[in-house]
């Protein structure tokens, strides 16, 4: 009995072990986590440098992965990456990772200018072998350091700093970095004019919208190196009768010196020209006059485009076209895009290509040159009304199969690939709010599954504690069983060591009486000798009487107890024959013994 409850605990503890390791599989299959990381660098002004995007999967593999970056296009200039495209501030990544555990990115940036920059990640998705999208736990960035140069210089003070309304407090001196000033009480910005001391160091205002009665605005200035940097701060508060501007009296305060003809780009000092070859001017410009920190100068006007293009010198006398942001007061350079004429085959669809979902068959009418066109099979995008792109299945010159994008304005084509914020036509906050959702959920799930868990531990355990408790009675009862055997035994042993003893009482009362009888014979033989022998041995008679009454007396409550003692064990017994046999046996002793009394008795009688 003991062994089967055994097999059975161990049966349904095997059970047990094997739900648990389903829920956890079930877990795993449903919600494979992973991480994207990136590698932190410090670089030089002008340097080339890679990093590396990795993305890693916590259990499980990776089939594919699409992410979306941003970065600062005004420190960092992106050069080139393994399934990688993108500029100005955004890279697409899109690849596969035929089934590994971990995928890798490499790119490949300049830095353009000083100071600490970052890699984020925009937008990421991450799916399983399974195709499902990947949880991914920790999203990291790139940290970047660029260190300037050895000439690059440090000087981070201001040459002059103006406010309205109101006057500072004390008058500004460059070494002086805590100003008061007061306004009126329904002033509601403060414009602050600050000169940096060096044209290469830039500068940041923070604070300036007064909707609190005292507020502190910060003037920052970075140096060029990029690290050297100082706060002049301005402790503002409003007063009634305080001089007040409106929003719409607001006059931009120019930030440049009048007459300064220099500009810093990328840490590169040039002078801007007043006058150029105007025939350089790319097409869609034409040559206008304008002006440049009060000071007149050609430049080129952009006729379809709000472009303004001036021609800048470096120190060795190289000269080109750049742009000039008058909201910022700053160029970068002008650069065209020649793409050369690329021949694409289109094919039919072939088995195990898959189109991009959101996307549907339509018959395209493409340029094949000298204004012919031919019809051919494409996807264009469902949602689009206007379909102003397609996509079709084609074979590069190199013998390239894949899908690539066609624009139908300006009859272009690219190598397709995925961006999840025009093809999904989801939004980042949709996209954000669905990803903090489904974490939501999973969170849910992983805390029930370990209630579960926790909840199949503890029937575990009391199971244990039944099986062992199942276990210690059933050798309890065994223990039982066998003290009671024990008692039994002992009991029968003792009953029979009483019978011998009172056989051997019965044989002993048996030879008492042959004795006497013989000694009653004996008596009558010697009675005609003498009278007087006669009249002892009469005395002895009647003594020998009363000592056989007292001995029969005792013996029978002696007998009488034993009977008792008999009956009783006879009623313990389910009618046995030896309780049987016991009883038999102590009638023929009573009859025995009454038997030789009543012989006794007739012989003393007789005599």
């Amino acid at each position: 009995m003991i062994t089967k409850m055994k097999q059975a605990g161990v049966r349904v503890l095997l059970l047990c072990m094997l739900m648990v390791f389903l829920l956890l599989q079930t877990i795993t299959a449903m919600a494979a986590d992973g991480k994207i990381s990136f590698t932190d660098l410090s670089v030089t002004v002008g340097e080339e440098f890679s990093i590396r995007v990795k993305i890693a999967a916590d259990s499980g593999t990776i089939a594919r992965s699409e992410l979306i970056l941003s970065y600062d296009a005004s420190a960092l200039e992106f050069v080139e990456g393994n399934n990688a495209q993108g500029g100005a501030g955004t890279i697409s990544l899109s690849g596969t990772a035929e089934q590994s555990q971990t995928q890798v990115y490499t790119l490949t940036f300049k830095a353009l200018k000083a100071g600490d920059t970052s890699i984020t990640v925009n937008s990421q998705e991450v799916y399983d072998a399974d195709e499902n999208v990947m949880n991914i736990t920790h999203t990291g960035s790139s940290a970047i350091k660029v260190t300037a140069p050895a000439s690059y210089s440090t000087d981070a003070s201001l040459k002059s700093l103006q406010v309205s309304p109101g006057t500072l407090t004390p008058a500004f001196s460059a070494d002086v970095t805590e100003y008061s000033v007061e306004v009126g009480t329904d002033a509601t910005q403060l414009i602050v004019n600050a000169v940096t001391n060096s044209s290469s160091a830039t500068t940041s205002l923070s604070g300036t919208d007064l909707t609190e009665d005292e507020t502190t605005v910060i003037c920052k200035v970075t140096a060029e190196d990029g690290q050297t940097t100082r706060e002049y701060s301005i402790n503002v508060t409003k007063v009634e009768g305080g001089e007040t501007i409106s929003p719409d009296d607001v006059v931009e305060v120019p930030t440049y010196t009048s007459g300064d003809m220099s500009a810093t780009i990328d840490g590169v000092s040039y002078e801007v020209q007043t006058q150029f070859d105007e025939s350089t001017l790319p097409e869609g410009f034409e040559a206008i006059t304008t002006t440049y920190h009060d000071v007149e100068v050609r430049a080129g006007q952009g006729l379809q485009k709000d472009v303004l293009l001036m021609y800048l010198k470096d120190a060795d006398g190289n000269g080109g076209l750049y742009m000039y942001d008058a909201a910022r007061d700053s160029f970068s350079p002008w650069v065209e895009i020649s793409v050369s004429s690329k021949s694409i085959a289109i094919l039919p669809l072939e088995d195990g290509v898959e189109i991009p979902v959101g996307f549907v068959s339509a018959s395209i009418d493409v340029n094949i040159g000298n204004d012919q066109k031919r019809t051919v099979t494409g996807w264009v995008w469902e949602s689009d009304e206007e379909h102003e792109y397609c996509v079709f299945y084609g074979m590069n010159w190199n013998g390239e199969k894949g899908l690539y994008r066609y624009d139908f304005k300006e009859m272009t084509l690219q190598r397709y690939f995925q961006d999840p914020a025009v093809d999904t036509g989801i939004s980042h906050e949709i996209y954000d709010q669905a990803v903090e959702n489904y974490n939501s959920l999973v969170g849910d799930y992983n805390t029930r599954m370990v209630v579960v868990i926790v909840l199949a531990v503890v029937v575990v355990l009391l199971l244990g504690m039944v099986i062992t408790l199942a276990v210690k009675l059933a050798r309890s009862k065994e223990a039982l069983t066998e003290e009671r055997g024990q008692k039994e035994k002992a009991v029968k042993q003792e009953n029979s060591r009483e019978q011998e003893e009172l056989q051997s009482r019965r044989q002993a009362r048996m030879m008492q009486a042959a004795s006497r009888e013989e000694y009653e014979e004996g008596e009558d033989e010697s009675e005609e000798d003498s009278s007087d022998i006669y009249g002892m041995e009469r005395n002895l008679e009647d003594e020998l009487a009363k000592d056989v009454t007292e001995v029969k007396n005792s013996l029978d409550e002696e007998e009488g107890l034993e009977l008792m003692d008999l009956d009783e064990d006879a009623d313990a017994e389910s009618d046995g024959e030896k309780p049987k046999q016991q009883a038999a046996s102590s009638e023929e002793s009573d009859e025995d013994d009454d038997f030789d009394f009543l012989d006794l008795d007739e012989d003393s009688h007789r005599k």
